[in-house]
């Protein structure tokens, strides 16, 4: 008997291997059609499409948004690998790992999450299959040696958060949402997608705060400004220094924020909820992610 757990991705275009994977999800997403005639049983059944996605979680925000930020990325070849491990919670060495792979397709980044400090930012993906010829699956599983890397490489936190030029201090939870819409359907008879073209592209930022700064910061009509998010990397025992080219930096030229609504009870610090969401200012993209910078 053997069991697996959530282990790695390796992609070969863009090239990237990512570990630190929190969780994963396949979803081979079948659409069987079942039919009979004058009976109360079933009489016939037929696959009537297959329209595949994986998705996963890690900790490595700085790889994974170099080879695919906002616009999303096309891959070939990407392998999500569920690893065995033996009796005593040990990784199995030699060919004994289920490797799911997705030949063709999109991938796009869903979420940023941060949950107060106490565990490091995530960075959300989902991939989706698609077959140029609408008849490839373009899925499939084979047993597979655990390839190199895949480690925890690198961490990260959420350092600073500004909107038009005012800090935001106290955030006790942020989800970055990209937004994303992925148009990811069947069409002519095909039994695959051919195509996935992004249809739309909606980032939210949600966050809540503790500092009694930001009731008077959004007050009670929706404001527009800058914002800038930075993501400070983790060294083993603290952090990386601010002036190191080893950061993350989400920089969104305008946006329209708005205060949400907040409770308070006895003895306990009242949220205060915050919406941001980017909007389009001109000739500047509605978000730009840089990797590999200080921060100021």
């Amino acid at each position: 008997m053997s069991r697996m757990t959530a282990g790695m991705v390796d992609i070969a275009t863009p090239n990237l291997t990512l570990g630190g994977i929190t969780n994963h999800e396949i979803d081979p997403d079948v659409l069987e059609w079942l039919g009979g005639s004058a009976s109360v049983d079933n009489q016939h059944a037929a696959t009537m499409n297959v329209k595949p996605r994986l998705g996963f979680t890690s900790y490595d925000l700085a790889a994974a948004l170099a080879v695919c930020g906002v616009a999303g990325c096309v891959f070939e070849d990407l392998d999500l690998y569920e690893l065995l491990y033996d009796d005593h919670g040990e990784i199995k060495s030699g060919a004994v790992h289920t490797k799911t792979s997705l030949a063709d397709g999109i991938m796009v980044p869903r979420q940023i999450s941060f949950a107060g400090g106490d565990d490091p930012v995530t960075v959300a993906f989902e991939a989706f299959g698609t077959a140029s010829d609408g008849e490839t699956v373009p899925i499939s599983q084979a047993a597979a040696a655990k390839p190199a890397g895949g480690d925890v490489a690198q961490a990260f936190t959420l350092a600073k958060i500004t909107f038009d030029g005012s800090a935001i201090n106290e955030i006790n939870n942020l989800t970055f949402d990209f937004g994303l819409g992925v148009d990811h359907r069947v069409l002519g008879g095909d039994l695959c997608p051919r195509i996935a073209p992004i249809n739309a592209r909606d980032p939210l930022i949600s966050l809540t705060s503790e500092d009694h700064a930001v009731a008077s910061t959004f007050g009670f009509t929706a404001s527009q400004g800058a914002v800038t998010l930075y993501f400070q990397k983790l060294a083993p025992g603290g952090r990386v220094a601010t002036a190191t080219l080893a950061h993350i930096g989400l920089t969104i030229t305008n946006a329209t924020a708005k205060a949400m609504a907040r409770s308070g009870a006895h003895r306990q610090t009242t949220g205060l909820p915050v919406e941001i969401r980017p909007i389009i200012s001109g000739a500047n993209p509605i978000l730009a992610v840089a990797t590999g910078i200080a921060i100021p």
